[in-house]
């Protein structure tokens, strides 16, 4: 019967601790940029032969509520937001010639953020979405 208990307690546990690292910015972010690279690395591999704006336009359309439109107005804000000086401010941060897939994450996850919160992320969360990103994102893609 306290074996029982004992189970019964750690499976809620266990369920309450993954309902509060999913609430957080960082387990918003890392589910979102994990989907995202998987998804970006899946049509890379069945669709060669398309350019890496095409494959990122199709990357985002496949993420449920977004169609070609919504991902092409992010590809836009993705490349606005490449030049802007909060990027810029970010120690880490180095400009390249190509779009950046990391960037465009970063850009959905704040346009999520903001459709299911309903509010604009502050700074602090910000660097802290932007830190997850560089941890889960290689520089390269």
């Amino acid at each position: 019967m306290k074996f029982i208990l004992i189970a019964v307690c750690v499976i809620i546990l266990t369920f309450i601790f993954m309902m509060i690292r999913n609430s957080t910015i960082k387990g918003f972010t890392h589910g979102i940029a994990k989907a995202q690279l998987r998804c970006f690395r899946i049509l890379k591999r069945r669709n060669p032969h398309l350019s890496k704006r095409d494959l990122l336009i199709e990357m985002i359309s496949n993420r449920p509520g977004y169609n070609k439109l919504k991902a092409e107005s992010i590809i836009k804000r993705t490349e606005e937001f490449e030049n802007s000086s909060l990027l810029k401010s970010l120690a880490s941060y180095e400009k390249k010639k190509d779009i950046s897939l990391r960037n465009v994450v970063i850009r959905l996850i704040d346009d999520e953020f903001v459709i299911r919160t309903g509010n604009m992320m502050d700074n602090k969360r910000f660097k802290k979405m932007y830190d997850e990103v560089v941890k889960i994102i290689p520089d390269n893609l």
